[in-house]
Order: C-alpha cells, then sequence, then structure tokens
C-alpha cells in the first residue's frame, strides 16, 4: 500500500470495502499477482461474505421460508442497506421495512418480526423477577428488556420453531389473529400465544400506561366482564410473573 495516503485513509478504507463509495485504485500500489483494484476487490468481497453470514445468522426462520430465494433476498437486501455499524449486531435492522417497501408477502414479514424480536431478546440487558406478591401494591409496571409483543396473522412463529428444532413443519396458515409474547426465560428465547385481553395489558404497560388504565383499557374495550375482572386479572399477573414478563418500573 502507498505511504502518501491522506490521514482518513482508514475511513475511505472502511467505505470502500462495505460499499458506501465506489473503488479507488489511487489507495493501493498493486503487485505481481493482483492489481490495485483486484487488491481492495478481495477485501471487499470477504467483508460481503462477512456480512452476509451474519445476517443470515439473524434472521433464521427467515432463510428457511425462503428456501432456495434465501440468498438472493439476503444479497439484494445488503446491497440496498450496506452496513454502517461497528457492529453486526445491527446488521438486520431496517429488514423488516425493506421487507415491506418490496412488497414482499406477509408470511416473509412477520417471519422477519419474529426472528428480529429473537435476537433482541437475546442481546437485552437482564430484567428483575417480579412476583405475584409484590404485585398487590399495584406497582408501576413495565415489560423486561428481552420480551417483544407481536400481532400476527400467520402461523410463521410455530414454523420457525419446528425448522430449529428439527421437527416436523406445519403448513402456512394464513387469516390468524395471533397475540404473541417472545421473551427469555432459562437463558433461552421462548415464544407465547397469549389471549387477546391479557396481550392489550402487556401493550398498555409498553406503551408506558398505569397498571390500573392498562387494565381499565382492556374492559372500556368490552373484552373481559367487568365481574369476571378480578378473577382474570390475577390469572394474567400470576403467568406474567411466572414467564418474568414484567418488571417494576425504576
Amino acid at each position: 500500500m502507498p505511504t502518501d495516503l491522506p490521514y482518513d485513509w482508514r475511513a475511505r478504507m472502511t467505505a470502500m470495502i462495505s460499499g458506501q463509495e465506489p473503488l479507488d485504485d489511487a489507495m493501493f500500489a498493486g503487485g505481481p499477482a493482483l492489481t490495485p483494484l483486484q487488491q481492495i476487490g478481495v477485501y471487499r468481497r470477504q467483508y460481503q461474505l462477512r456480512m452476509y453470514d451474519a445476517l443470515a445468522d439473524e434472521v433464521l426462520g427467515l432463510k428457511h421460508l425462503l428456501g432456495d430465494d434465501a440468498r438472493k433476498v439476503l444479497w439484494a437486501f445488503l446491497d440496498a442497506h450496506p452496513s454502517r455499524s461497528w457492529t453486526l449486531n445491527r446488521i438486520a435492522d431496517g429488514f423488516v421495512d425493506w421487507l415491506e417497501e418490496q412488497s414482499a408477502p406477509v408470511e416473509q414479514i412477520e417471519m422477519a418480526k419474529v426472528d428480529r424480536g429473537v435476537q433482541r431478546g437475546f442481546e437485552a440487558r437482564n430484567g428483575t423477577p417480579i412476583t405475584p406478591e409484590a404485585l398487590a401494591g399495584l406497582p408501576r409496571l413495565r415489560l423486561q428488556p428481552a420480551v417483544s409483543l407481536l400481532k400476527l396473522t400467520t402461523n410463521v412463529h410455530l414454523i420457525r420453531g419446528a425448522a430449529l428444532q428439527k421437527a416436523e413443519i406445519p403448513p402456512l396458515k394464513h387469516g390468524l389473529d395471533v397475540h404473541l409474547v417472545l421473551f427469555r426465560k432459562d437463558h433461552k428465547m421462548r415464544h407465547w400465544e397469549l389471549n387477546p385481553p391479557a396481550w392489550v395489558v402487556l401493550e398498555g404497560l409498553s406503551e408506558g400506561l398505569e397498571l390500573m388504565e392498562a387494565i381499565t383499557a382492556v374492559v372500556e374495550r368490552g373484552m373481559v366482564a367487568p365481574d369476571a375482572l378480578a378473577t382474570e386479572v390475577q390469572g394474567w399477573f400470576k403467568d406474567f410473573a411466572q414467564h418474568q414478563l414484567v418488571e417494576v418500573a425504576g
């Protein structure tokens, strides 16, 4: 490599290798085997392959769902969104939005949302488990950091789980109304299909509502009869504590 490069050569090199700038052979001296453009092309290709492998690990469910088309779709996303982050953990940011822009089938978009929720949960900090007894004082609650809430119209979460466990894959179903919770427990990400009223309470907490406000919203929507509310709430929060879905807000 030439020794008289400008002070910002590292930034320019990174931009070229990541695809943010066109290749410039002035930054390479060449050699007996490779031209300057070939030299930097090697670096760029290795970088691209590393990005592809990282992305494929982030979207395991979508990769299975796409089958033979997975490479084409993943490469298309990387071409449109070259990484500009210092960490590979951000490689799949924007994938869901990009699929929607491409008018991808709903099952692909929903699978990408499940994949993203799982990866986000893996990376989240450890929350503080709460006991059913602690709920008696109606503290202000929030979702545990690893928890994600999704509403799905397909059963892609079941397909993803079966694929990763190498079990029999269920047929794809559309037109469903799945209220899904993704959460981490015992160092594993799990999913749980929750009944709609309980899911709406969690949604309210995720939006910053007080506990009673979140519960009242369920009643106002006619999702639970007032005379059955006390019994329902007791069951919900027993489950929330058991699955470590909520914590006391600081």
